[in-house]
């Protein structure tokens, strides 16, 4: 076998560098005559899947079953890998860069798609360098940039080929290469190559004296003198101490025969590739679909609710539509008639949005009517959808309103100027361009000034006086009946026509009269005043009588305030010295009421003691505290204080006693590590506290438990490689027991260690005797069928075997064949010559 007569030491390492999750992934095989490396970067962001992972376990699962260097095989494995992403990437696109070596021990032929490199070092310098497929290696092979550029140029990972891109793949496939003993191959992903100089290579191997420390003196050497962020990185060795020598497969000597595990080492935690990776099953693609498809619908609604808030509700609308329909083609009812709710709420806020849009271009075009109408209904429908802000409508139907009143009152004003009348004409006029001008009609108030002006020069002077004349005797109607407000108004309407005819006289008898109103309106509101504030105290008193203080203070206070208005000092000063008696009871009612308080907070905080409600006890004391230390209560203060110590040593014994009982049911089932998290959360708690006798009982309590934990491990492991040594899985159950024994020293446990040294010499025993029975029988084949040569071969290999282990009766059997197989190869002529 080519394997057993060569030396090939693999060595790696990948960490995900300043990224959270590492997308590298590395696995290899060897077998008999052939070996497999893959390496594999993912170029995508999935979170649910990773894309190297499929592609190296596609490619080591096609060379298991039908290992090859042959270059179409090597192509095909790396094609199938491409089918699988892209099997894969029906939800979410999948990109991955591949590297392949195949080897028969004494060559290698490799294969890549994307941009993982290959150096092949002889004699400690680099004689081979792969390339890849990227921008910067186009340039470099144009001449556009040298050799030292390659590895940190911008266009390093900017790919022309790739696993999982649409197009057909056609990776990159050399010859055969020859290797010599002592020869390197270094396969790295560009997150280390890329922050590199080549020669570090050839330096760092030659300082290196042990394959392990090389590959790891790489790494140290990347973080060492990495300057800007670290990708994820992986870098594989692979060092040829003995290469197979053709040669020796000819001579067929000593041919060994045994049955070997196909040792496959890979990434992330040890996780081993067994099954294929070709296609998804339809249930799983079907359920991950729908799963993407409500995630996806989610994010729609979010959306949608995002467009909402920014005023996009067209667009918002469009979300939430296909939200609606994603969910009932999920038959998610609930959610559909959830997001049914916002489109409905959407659409009467798009409709209002219409009719707003009609109402602005009907008042644009002077169609107020119209414009009110469709304000109307805008706001109808704003309010229908219980989410918009109706304070601009109600602005324009309010404008709009006052438009229309305005035009109103020019029409009225058109009838009276036809009818001459033309003082109330002018009037109708002027309340309506008062109205034009506040909402800014600039040509509708510039076009009522010119009737304006026409009712101007209709009126007469006698006309103005009669019309003066009427207004103050409309003045003194209204001051007859105290309405004094449109008393003033009229006044001054009329002494504005006086003023226009130059009548100082009736100006001034004008002016006589409105000084009147206000005399009149003072002394009103004076008696009116006094009046309340007398109320508002003859009701403090009755309240005071019936010690009703807090409504007696504000009745007080309500005539203070008067009284100090009216400038009446004495009877303000007399209702002070009532709102200072109220006080200082009140200041003595609310120290005993404190008081009282305090106690009933202590006895609920004694309650609570005893009921274990520490922390509502906790904050009864609390507040009882605050409230004595506020009345200067020092002694009472004290007390609680101690209270509130005492809370604290029963909270905390109560704390740990509950940890060691939670401990104490994860222990009856074998939770360890769960009762050893309660054993300890109970320790802290004795520590923290200085409760010693307690912490020694919990101290013993979990070095038991973990002195059980560690054998309950050891034991499972003791009985799965019992099974497997029933089963004839000498190699799986020697494992078994050494993880056992491991078990067993880290943790000092000396008869579980012995016990497992005799079983694991027990089954390599037994191992080494079923490969010498192998060899016996595979011998009684050879001797039957005369191939005496190599049955002899085969019997001294199990004589080996069987003196190795000190089985005296098989020994002499086997030793009796071999003289037999000496015997029947002996010729004619070496039998005569023994005659003689």
């Amino acid at each position: 076998m080519r394997r057993d007569n060569s030396d090939f030491i693999t060595e790696f390492v990948t960490n995900a560098g300043d990224f959270k999750e590492n997308r590298d992934f590395f696995a290899f095989v060897e077998l008999d005559d052939l070996a497999c490396w893959v390496i594999a970067k993912g170029l995508d962001t999935a979170t649910d899947k990773l894309s190297s992972e499929i592609v190296v376990g596609s490619i080591i699962n096609d060379f298991t079953e039908k290992p090859s260097i042959k270059r179409r095989a090597i192509k095909k494995y790396i094609k199938n890998a491409h089918k699988a992403l892209l099997n894969e990437s029906r939800v979410v696109k999948l990109h991955a860069s591949v590297l392949v070596v195949v080897s028969d021990y004494s060559s290698i032929v490799y294969a890549s798609a994307g941009n993982i490199r290959l150096y092949h070092l002889h004699k400690d310098k680099i004689s081979l360098k792969s390339k890849d497929h990227s921008v910067a290696q186009i340039m470099l092979d144009a001449g556009e940039i040298d050799e030292i550029q390659l590895n940190h140029h911008i266009e390093k990972n900017n790919l022309t080929k790739y696993l999982g891109q649409k197009k057909r793949i056609s990776p990159l496939v050399s010859k055969r290469i020859k290797l010599s003993d002592t020869d390197t191959i270094v396969a790295c992903t560009p997150g280390y190559w890329g922050n590199i100089n080549d020669h570090k290579l050839e330096d760092i191997l030659k300082e290196s004296e042990e394959p392990g420390d090389y590959v790891l003196n790489l790494e140290q050497d990347l973080l060492d003198n990495i300057e800007s962020e670290l990708p994820n990185y992986t870098v594989v060795t692979i060092f040829t101490k003995k290469v197979f020598k053709e040669v020796e497969e000819k001579k067929n000597l000593y041919k060994k025969v045994a049955v070997f595990l196909i040792p496959i080492l890979m990434l992330a935690g040890g996780f081993g590739i067994y099954q294929k990776v070709k296609s998804i099953n339809a249930q799983k693609a079907a359920r991950m679909l729908m799963d993407q498809k409500i995630t996806t619908t989610q994010k729609e609604v979010v959306n949608g609710d995002e467009l909402y808030k920014e005023g996009k509700y067209e667009e918002a609308l469009a979300a939430y539509i296909v939200s609606r329909d994603n969910y009932l083609e999920l038959d998610k009812r609930d959610e559909a008639a959830k997001i049914q709710s916002k489109i409905t709420m959407v659409e009467y806020i798009l409709e209002g949005k219409k009719h707003e849009q009609e109402g602005l271009k009907n008042y644009n075009s002077a169609n107020y009517q119209a414009a009110l109408q469709s304000f109307e209904e805008a706001k109808v429908n704003y309010l229908k959808s219980n989410n918009y802000n109706i304070d601009e409508i109600d602005k324009n139907i309010n404008k709009t309103r006052k438009v229309i009143e305005a035009i109103n009152y020019e029409n009225e004003g058109d009838k009276l100027l036809k009818a001459k009348n033309y003082a109330l004409a002018r009037e109708k006029y002027s309340a309506a361009g008062a109205i034009y001008l506040t909402y800014e009609l600039l040509d509708k108030n510039n076009a009522l000034s010119k009737k304006i002006s026409e009712c101007d020069t209709h009126m007469t002077i006698d006309s103005k006086l009669e019309t003066a004349r009427k207004i103050e005797t409309a003045g003194d109607e209204f001051f007859n009946l105290q309405q004094f407000d449109e008393a003033v108004i009229k006044y001054i309407e009329a002494k504005v026509i006086y003023t226009e005819l130059n009548m100082s006289d009736r100006v001034a008898v004008i002016d006589g009269k409105m000084k009147k109103v206000d005399e009149m309106k003072a002394s009103i509101i004076f008696n009116e005043k006094l009046q309340m504030a007398e109320a508002l105290e003859k009701e403090g008193d009755t309240l005071y009588f019936l010690v009703e203080m807090t409504q007696a203070n504000l009745k007080y206070s309500q005539a203070r305030s008067i009284y100090q208005e009216l400038e009446l000092t004495d009877r303000a000063t007399q209702v002070e010295q009532k709102l200072q008696k109220i006080e200082q009871s009140k200041l003595e009612k609310d120290r005993e009421e404190r008081i009282n308080q305090a106690v009933m907070l202590t006895r609920s905080g004694d309650e609570a003691l005893q009921l274990k409600n520490y922390n509502d006890a906790n904050q009864k004391y609390t507040e009882a505290k605050a409230i004595y230390s506020q009345l200067n209560m020092i002694e009472e203060a004290g007390k609680i204080d101690e209270k509130i110590r005492n809370i604290n040593i029963s909270k905390n014994m109560d704390e740990i006693e509950k940890y060691i009982r939670q401990g104490d049911i994860q222990l009856t089932e074998n939770n360890f590590d769960e009762a050893l998290f309660n054993y300890r959360q109970a320790s802290k708690i004795a520590v923290d506290n200085g409760f010693h006798e307690e912490e020694n009982r919990i101290r013993e309590l979990i070095n038991t438990t973990t002195l059980r934990k560690y054998r309950t491990q050891a034991d499972r492991y003791e009985k799965t490689g019992d099974m497997l040594l029933e089963e004839k899985k000498y190699s799986e159950a020697i494992f078994n027991y050494k993880q056992a024994r491991n078990i067993y020293l880290e943790n000092n446990i000396t008869d579980g260690i012995q016990k497992m040294d005799e079983k694991i010499k027990n089954a390599e025993n037994r191992e080494k005797y079923n490969t010498a029975q192998l060899f016996e029988s595979e011998a009684d084949f050879k001797f039957n069928n005369k191939k005496y040569e190599d049955a002899l071969i085969n019997y001294e290999n199990a004589l080996k075997i069987y003196q190795e282990i000190n089985l005296d009766a098989d020994t002499q059997r086997v030793t009796n064949k071999i003289n037999q197989v000496k015997e029947a190869q002996k010729t004619i002529i070496d039998k005569i010559k023994e005659l003689f």
